[in-house]
């Protein structure tokens, strides 16, 4: 039996006792990548910004109920989130430098996923520009 895993690495656990299988599956890795459950290396990506898309949705859906005078609470923390989040983002890409540098290319199918990988990161920092 080759293994139980999905990916290439993945091997049986060696007959043991507890401690053995124990040992086995806190050597796997923490986070999951995609080929555990058969997807491309890829759905990372879109995962990641899946789970972003769902915090700022979440940080907008607390904003303020308009209480009448003045900024709420919550306005204060959403606030202070979005200037964090700013505080965090990388500085813009200049894209037709990175596309110069890397052009997309067959031989060179990585530098389509570093193009990829930049817009999205323009349109992020675009928004950042916006919130100043």
């Amino acid at each position: 039996m080759p293994g139980l895993g999905l990916r290439p690495t993945d091997k049986q656990p060696a007959l043991g006792d507890y401690d053995a299988y124990h040992d086995y599956f806190k050597s796997l890795p923490i986070n999951d990548t995609p080929e555990v459950y058969g997807l491309h290396d890829n759905a990372s990506i879109s995962f990641s910004n899946n789970t972003s898309q769902q915090l700022l949705s979440g940080i907008l859906a607390t904003g303020g109920s308009g209480s009448g005078g003045g900024g709420s609470d919550r306005d204060k923390v959403i606030e202070e989130t979005a200037r964090d989040l700013l505080a965090k983002t990388p500085p813009v890409y200049n894209l037709d430098k990175v596309m110069q540098v890397h052009p997309v290319m067959y031989e060179e199918s990585m530098n389509t996923v570093l193009i990829q990988v930049c817009v999205s990161a323009v349109f992020v920092c675009d928004h950042r520009l916006a919130m100043k």
